[in-house]
Parts: structure tokens; C-alpha cells; sequence
């Protein structure tokens, strides 16, 4: 379990920029004491009159200055964190989803100092076994720590084992936090996947379209590594936060 900090009496809801992934067609239903920034992923190719309606709706687009729009159907929601690392800057920024949010409890007692991450979910089987046994098509753990074996991740190749082995999983692409440690983790994250895309790409693009989110569903996976691996490949602290799902 992630320890517990000293709350900062410095920090106010209000100062949260969260950057909620959507699609075109669905609206983000909840409202939050954090500036909500609804982020339409996929949007490459939109329909300009349907742009500028969720522009004047206080949206904002994945294919706009730097982005990483076109790979939406492999990443999932990382096309709003990649866009988000690139284009904007906050004091305190993080990511959700049109159907998960940060609990308001925690973004009211959160500290100024320290990354949130998603709470984690305990697993009965490992998070290989159970990666395997929704993904059977892709075998991700045996990619993953043949690439780290190589030295082209950030995890050594026991690291790597490690994560695969371990029983927990924290099961969203979501953090926030002060901007460079959310830049920092985020930008992390993107460097576990980038050797899988580099290599693998036409493989991923060739897999039936549920599981064609491959990229997405690893980076849930590089996530927990980052959070179980965090003493050794970040300076600052790391806690839980709970994650709350709309309906």
C-alpha cells in the first residue's frame, strides 16, 4: 500500500486543471470543484461544423499543434495525455475520462507536493495471467520483458518480470498532480510504449478491433510498473487516489 502524506492547507480544488478524454459524439456528464477540460480524442478528420460546436462548448482536440491523434484506435485516451504533455501547462494538471473521475474527496484533501494515481485493484491471479486471459492474442508480458531485456525500456528485465508477477494492478491511464511530476510520470509511461509501437505496429494494427486498444490496455500495465518501480525512476511522492466510475 502507498503511504500517506501531511495534507498541504495551500492547495484549493479550484487549481486542478483535469483533462477528460471523449469522444466526439458523447458529452462528459459529471461536473467537478476542478476545471474540467473536455478533450475529444480521435479527432482527426472531424466534421469542422461539429469542431467549432464543442469548441464554443469549452472543448479541446487531440489533433491540434502537437499530437499523436491518428494512433487513437491503438492508444485509447493517451492521445489526450500525449496532447495534453505537449500543448498545454497548468500548476496542477491530470487526466480523466468521460466515464471515470477523481473522487471529489480527494481532490479536496489533496497535498501540492505529490502525484496522484488510481487506487489499485488487487488481483486473484498475476497481472500476466490476467492480461492473458482477456488478450490471448498479443503476448504482451513475454514482448515487454524481451524489449526490457534488450535495454529498451525503462524497466530492467527483472523489473519487468516483477510487474508481470505482481497481483495488483492500478487499472486506469489517470494521474495528476504538479505539472513536471505529472509530465514526468506521463512522459515515462509513453517510453515503455514506444518500443512495443516501434516494433509491433503492424501486428497491433492487424488485431480485431477490441483488441486492436492494445496499446492502451499495456500502458494500464506500464502504469502499475511505473508506481511499483517508482523509488528507483522518480524524485517525488506518490500516493493513491480513488477513482470513481459514471454510469
Amino acid at each position: 500500500m502507498i503511504g500517506q502524506l501531511p495534507l498541504s492547507p495551500f492547495m484549493l480544488p479550484s487549481d486542478w486543471h483535469i483533462y477528460a478524454a471523449k469522444l466526439p459524439h458523447l458529452a462528459i456528464t459529471y461536473s467537478s470543484a476542478a476545471t474540467i477540460v473536455p478533450t475529444v480524442v480521435g479527432a482527426l478528420g472531424m466534421d469542422p461544423d461539429h469542431r467549432e460546436v464543442l469548441r464554443s462548448q469549452g472543448c479541446v482536440f487531440d489533433d491540434e499543434g502537437d499530437s499523436i491523434s491518428l494512433t487513437n484506435p491503438y492508444f485509447c485516451e493517451l492521445t489526450s495525455v500525449y496532447w495534453l504533455l505537449h500543448n498545454q501547462h497548468h500548476a496542477y494538471v491530470g487526466n480523466a475520462h468521460y466515464r471515470r473521475k477523481w473522487s471529489e474527496e480527494g481532490i479536496a484533501n489533496s497535498d501540492s507536493g505529490v502525484l496522484y494515481v488510481p487506487t489499485e485493484l488487487y488481483l486473484h491471479q498475476t497481472v500476466a495471467e490476467q492480461f492473458m486471459s482477456c488478450h490471448p492474442t498479443f503476448n504482451a508480458p513475454a514482448i515487454t520483458i524481451g524489449l526490457a531485456d534488450e535495454g529498451l525500456m525503462p524497466f530492467t528485465g527483472n523489473e519487468m518480470r516483477a510487474i508481470w508477477n505482481c497481483r495488483h494492478l492500478h487499472c486506469f491511464q489517470m494521474a495528476r498532480g504538479p505539472w513536471q511530476q505529472y509530465k514526468d510520470f506521463m512522459d515515462c509511461a509513453f517510453d515503455c510504449l514506444w518500443p512495443i509501437w516501434d516494433r509491433h505496429e503492424h501486428e497491433l494494427k492487424a488485431l480485431d478491433p477490441q483488441n486492436r486498444r492494445m496499446m492502451g490496455f499495456i500502458g494500464e500495465r506500464m502504469i502499475t510498473g511505473l508506481i511499483l518501480c517508482r523509488d528507483r525512476l522518480f524524485n517525488f511522492p506518490i500516493l493513491t487516489s480513488d477513482v470513481e466510475l459514471i454510469q
